[in-house]
């Protein structure tokens, strides 16, 4: 196990990635625990995929490029994640561009601004997710093969189409923390849920507060799809 311990806590040590990927990445079955930094400056892990299509009797190429986890990213792994502070990253926005030339499509998306988690567990505990951006979770993303498990956290001041605090295809439990100031705009590749929202999988929201949150176009708290969602005393207010 890997334990990162920032020993003069979160608001004097930073990790800053510099627009340069994943500020901090946990990958290839790794159990480690993050503790005690601010993580700023992150825009994603990237990946690029192209196909060729047949359109209108010609052939066109679209191409695909998806970000992931400006801040934390989380592959295959499980992750603990104590007394941080994740703001300030951000992902491309959602884009759909035809070339007048070629006829070539190019699509953006992004997931998980603050952290992204697939095949994976995070953990956390006493963590900030501010001021974070992406397409879809603008906080946080977890998919559908993984859980964020989380206890006083804060999802502050995030903006995302959906889901601008968390979105989730997987499990989400959140205890004891608060949903606040987070946007949806529903400008991009999807809509809805400003502080959460629930796309597939299972949430469970106990203890948790949600002000301030601004939706577009649906709700604060929004579940579709074949999700399950679960809030036991919890203050919803001025959304």
């Amino acid at each position: 196990d890997i334990v990162v311990l920032g020993v003069d806590g979160a608001d004097d040590i930073i990790i800053d990635g510099d627009d340069n990927g994943s500020t901090v990445t946990f990958q290839n079955n790794d159990t480690s625990t993050l503790s005690g930094f601010t993580v700023q400056g992150g825009s994603g892990m990237m990946e690029a995929t192209s196909e060729a299509e047949w359109y209108d009797g010609g052939e066109i190429t679209r191409t695909t490029i998806v970000y992931y986890g400006g801040g934390i990213y989380v592959s295959g792994a499980e992750s603990t994640l104590e007394d941080l502070i994740v703001t300030k990253n951000e992902l491309s926005s959602y884009s759909y561009t035809i070339d007048g030339g070629t006829g070539n499509i190019t699509e953006k998306l992004s997931f998980g601004g603050g952290l992204y988690v697939e095949d994976g567990v995070a953990t956390l505990e006493n963590v900030e997710l501010s001021q974070n951006s992406a397409d879809s979770g603008g906080g946080a993303y977890v998919s559908a093969d993984a859980a964020l498990v989380g206890t006083h956290d804060i999802y502050d001041a995030n903006n995302a189409s959906s889901g601008g605090g968390v979105t989730s295809d997987g499990t989400l439990v959140a205890t004891n923390s608060i949903f606040a100031n987070n946007t949806s705009t529903g400008t991009g590749n999807d809509w809805g849920g400003a502080a959460v929202n629930i796309t597939d999988g299972i949430a469970y929201l106990t203890n948790v507060t949600v002000i301030g949150n601004d939706s577009h176009t649906s709700a604060s708290v929004y579940n579709w799809k074949g999700g399950s969602l679960n809030i036991k005393n919890a203050i919803l207010t001025e959304n």
